[in-house]
């Protein structure tokens, strides 16, 4: 797996999500020293789970309880964490609220229990309105005011059923202060039923993955993108949403053979969905290529620049059945960047493209 902090790694942050992403990232993952174990029921941060059994907590967690960087890490495979509703709430600026450590594969983290919803809670099928505000025990978890709200490191995890991994319309300052869920070098996750909203630059970043699935997501209003795939191949993604962010709403950079489907990257300040290198890079390298994903069955509607776009040097894309009215200038809803689309397929969509293979 290459470093977070590499060369090329280091190239993508300056450019679109910051130069300290990067450092902030690796701090807040690889400080701490040996957190003391977690009591079956938690009640304060500041502990590491070290068994393979079910864990709850008890209460609002807070970083305020703790001198140790993170909330809760766990450290074992097959442990199971369910935070039961309470409100995991950082310092503002370091920490991660949930890490789960390299090793422990096959780890649930979950925000609630699924009997307390009622009617079950849809965040990819909702707006920023629909967020409900932190109370003193809502059916699912708020994790917010951390670096990273939680950070998956281990294989085969399930990360499900979060109210809010950042702030919500209602509290908008809540936000973590670099993103809300991030994979790193992981493969066989699966996460979902969230919302990932108003974080300091992204939603949801997969760093270096394989095989992970998606669904029912919301990625809205993050400081830059919404959901950024960073040389990540082979993974589903969909329903989900990521509109109104200040950038991108749905980024694939040097990611291929992916499926997006039931994907709504409307609203944002930039473009809805890019598939290959940096929309602020005018040429594009030919090592920075996303090649044989497929969007269907989306939109990319209403954003200020463009609505989907194939960069340079990224082939065999598929984009069908979807709908891109509404964005930035003439002939702006589908953009290829390749002569004569090369070999991507676009067929059977809604909205102007910038050339005539484009349908």
């Amino acid at each position: 797996m290459q470093s977070i902090n590499s060369p090329a790694r280091q190239r993508l942050t300056r450019v679109v999500v910051g130069a300290a992403l990067g450092f902030a990232i690796a701090m807040a993952a690889d400080a701490a020293a040996d957190p003391s174990p977690c009591p079956d029921v938690i009640t304060s941060c500041g502990c590491r789970i070290t068994k393979s059994q079910i864990y709850t907590v008890g209460n609002d967690l807070s970083a305020a309880q703790t001198s140790e960087p993170n909330c809760i890490e766990i450290a074992k495979d097959h442990a199971i964490l369910n935070t039961e509703g309470w409100a995991l709430l950082g310092n503002g600026s370091t920490g991660v609220g949930i890490l789960i450590r390299p090793g422990a594969d096959h780890v649930i983290v979950e925000g609630g229990e699924e009997a307390d919803n009622n009617p079950p809670i849809n965040p990819s099928g909702g707006t920023p309105a629909d967020s409900p505000a932190i109370d003193s025990h809502p059916p699912q978890s708020t994790v917010a005011l951390w670096n990273i709200g939680i950070e998956d490191d281990a294989d085969d995890a399930t990360i499900l059923l979060f109210a809010n991994i950042g702030g919500s319309f209602f509290q908008q300052d809540q936000g973590n202060i670099t993103g809300g869920v991030l994979l790193r070098g992981v493969k066989h996750s699966v996460i979902g039923d969230f919302r990932a909203n108003f974080n300091g630059q992204f939603g949801v970043m997969l760093d270096h993955c394989s095989h992970i699935q998606i669904n029912n997501i919301a990625t809205v209003m993050n400081g830059q993108n919404g959901l950024v795939l960073d040389r990540s191949d082979n993974n589903r993604i969909g329903p989900a949403t990521a509109g109104g962010n200040s950038k991108l709403g749905t980024w694939l950079f040097v990611s291929s053979d992916n499926v997006i489907h039931d994907d709504a990257s409307a609203g944002n300040s930039g473009t809805g969905t890019v598939l290959g290198c940096s929309p602020d890079t005018k040429n594009c390298p030919g090592n920075e290529r996303s090649n044989h994903n497929r969007i269907v069955n989306s939109a990319a509607a209403g954003n200020k620049n463009a609505g989907v776009v194939i960069r340079k040097h990224s082939e065999s894309n598929t984009v069908t059945v979807n709908h891109n009215d509404g964005n930035g200038g003439k002939k702006m809803d589908m953009v290829d960047e390749n002569n004569k689309c090369d070999s991507n397929i676009w067929y059977n969509n809604t909205g102007q493209g910038n050339q005539s293979c484009i349908h």
